[in-house]
């Protein structure tokens, strides 16, 4: 199923979207936010907390993402 399919089932409140897309968008997140949580001594949290907020950061863009602007999301 793609990212487009699974925000629209998250917008429409199945909350079996929301997990399935950040599962399968981890691949992106979890290298970022080690990354961000490591290269920098001044970060105020670890690399999970980072992770956890890129999840959160991820619903949020679901939820508002609109298939009428043909980009891929």
């Amino acid at each position: 199923m793609t990212n487009e399919e699974l925000c629209l089932r998250y917008q429409s409140g199945d909350a079996d979207a929301a997990e399935e897309l950040i599962s399968s968008n981890m691949g992106l997140i979890r290298p970022i936010a080690f990354r961000f949580g490591h290269d920098y001594p001044n970060a105020r949290m670890d690399a999970d907390d980072y992770t956890r907020e890129g999840a959160v950061a991820l619903l949020q863009a679901a939820s508002q993402f609109d298939p009428s602007c043909e980009v891929q999301f």
